[in-house]
């Protein structure tokens, strides 16, 4: 009779049917969060900035950079070698509302974030804003939001990976 040994966690996930976790797949946890209900930034959009130009381009148009007698306020300071920024306008939207920063996974270079826009029970004119700060990846960055009466994930928007400089 022969005996075959069996590792005690693959015995486990093999009885409750539970998936041996993928260790290529890492959480993109949202790092510093800013939201809103009050940005000048023009029309709804999604964006991922991973430079720091790039930053100061929308902060300055979120904050009234347009305007006449407007001071910009300097924006916050992120390492962009570490974070990237994915940002979120709403445009002018009626009721106000909340992004929702749902999950986000890199596997390799690539990454998947998942962002929802709850809407709130007051009933005034807004143009919502958020802006998550996550540990940057180079690759293809792929944004979804749900859809739907069941509210199934779709992409959003794809944003490229980044060439070499």
């Amino acid at each position: 009779m022969t005996t075959y040994w069996i590792p005690i966690w693959m015995a486990m996930t093999i009885a409750v049917g539970v998936p041996i976790e993928d260790k290529k797949i890492t959480p993109l946890p949202a790092l510093d969060v800013m939201r809103g209900q009050n940005s000048f930034a023009t029309g709804p959009d999604i964006m991922v900035i991973r430079d720091r130009q790039g930053w100061a381009s929308l902060w300055a148009s979120h904050m009234g950079g347009g305007l006449p007698n407007t001071a910009i306020p300097t924006p916050p300071v992120f390492d962009f070698e570490n974070v990237m920024i994915v940002a979120l306008t709403g445009g002018e939207t009626y009721p106000t509302g909340d992004y929702i920063y749902e999950s986000g996974r890199a596997k390799g270079k690539n990454a998947l974030i998942r962002i929802r826009f709850v809407t709130g029970s007051t009933s005034v004119l807004a143009r919502p804003f958020a802006f998550f700060a996550v540990p940057r990846v180079e690759g293809e960055v792929v944004i979804e939001t749900p859809t739907g009466p069941k509210g199934a994930w779709v992409e959003k928007k794809r944003f490229p990976k980044l060439g070499k400089n």
